[in-house]
């Protein structure tokens, strides 16, 4: 059985107990600022009070030889690398870091340690996007050359969580933009060559940062995506993660609308419904575990890989700041 050592208790956190119950998973600590949310988890999971800690505490002299990590992004780093010390294998929520270089040396962790780091990219997972990957092998339309995706939805559904992320000055680049950055490199599996990205804020927007950004993204080759994206929307008629794509190749169209794909205007093979959060856990952690114990291959979203995710984010907020172009090698 896997020992498991949970930071982040609450929030996501909660999001991921089924997950660790069906993965056959012990959990031997948990870690949380709030104690509101150690209790809760110490009922469920049955644990003794030794078992609670605060960040600050020596949580990584526990038993456990895995973490996942649900804590805000900016405590990251600290915690992969006092889990890597331990020789603990870490599964961090998206994103990975804020900043390019955090990004790097918690890559460069990975091999000074000779533990497993991945990155909990859930939304790749969801069918309609397996299924889009499965497509754009078989080239059912051709050659994509341009690629629309928008997304308008609420931010005020993380509760917990919303009071930190309202103060950050991209919460739409770091909170959604990164989803659907890791879904264009599971589905066209092409690295970015170059962005051009402007945010704002309307009036009405809970968040102190840019709550809406609009984003131009260049593969190396050549295709053109177009994508748009607020957690600040004005009405109720929501664009969610699973819909508001359409791609245009030379040899037609393909659309995405609430989790169905439309290949010239006929509906493709039944996918069913795309899943709640809690049952994508079930499918990350599965293959953290696999990757973490079993052969040294690499995976899609260790934390090396999940930079062709993560370093265009970087080159859109360094697009905002220039008002410029940005090469995504740089």
């Amino acid at each position: 059985m896997y020992k498991l050592l949970l930071i982040g208790a609450g929030g996501f956190g909660v999001a991921w107990r089924d997950a660790i119950l069906a993965n056959d998973c012990e959990v031997v600590g948990v870690v949380d600022i709030n104690k509101q949310a150690l209790k809760d988890a110490q009922d469920f999971f049955e644990l003794k009070d030794e078992q609670l800690y605060d960040p600050t505490d020596l949580w990584e002299n526990c038993s456990a030889n895995i973490v996942i990590d649900c804590s805000p992004f900016l405590n990251h780093y600290q915690n992969a690398e006092r889990a890597f010390k331990n020789n603990m294998h870490v599964l961090t929520v998206k994103p990975l870091a804020d900043k390019k270089e955090t990004a790097l040396k918690m890559v460069a962790l990975v091999e000074q340690y000779k533990r497993k780091g991945m990155v909990a990219q859930q939304k790749r997972f969801y069918p309609v996007y397996v299924r889009l990957r499965e497509l754009m092998k078989q080239k059912v339309i051709g050659q994509v050359e341009k690629v629309g995706v928008n997304l308008y939805l609420s931010g005020l559904g993380w509760e917990p969580g919303f009071e930190w992320r309202s103060k950050l000055s991209q919460p739409t680049l770091y909170e959604a933009a990164i989803h659907h950055f890791d879904i264009f490199q599971s589905v066209f599996q092409i690295p970015m060559k170059k962005v051009f990205c402007h945010s704002s804020n309307p009036s009405w927007s809970p968040f102190e940062g840019d709550s809406t950004i609009y984003a131009l993204l260049e593969t190396h080759e050549g295709m053109i995506i177009q994508y748009n994206a607020t957690f600040a929307p004005r009405h109720e008629h929501y664009t969610f993660f699973d819909s508001g794509w359409e791609l245009e190749g030379t040899e037609g169209v393909i659309r995405i609308t609430n989790g169905k794909i439309f290949i010239n205007g006929k509906e493709d093979i039944q996918i069913g419904e795309s899943p709640p959060l809690e049952e994508l856990n079930k499918i990350v952690l599965r293959q953290f575990l696999e990757y973490s114990f079993g052969p040294d291959d690499e995976h899609e979203l260790s934390y090396q890989n999940n930079l062709k995710s993560l370093l265009p984010i970087f080159a859109c907020e360094e697009s905002i700041k220039n008002e410029a172009w940005v090469k995504v090698a740089n």
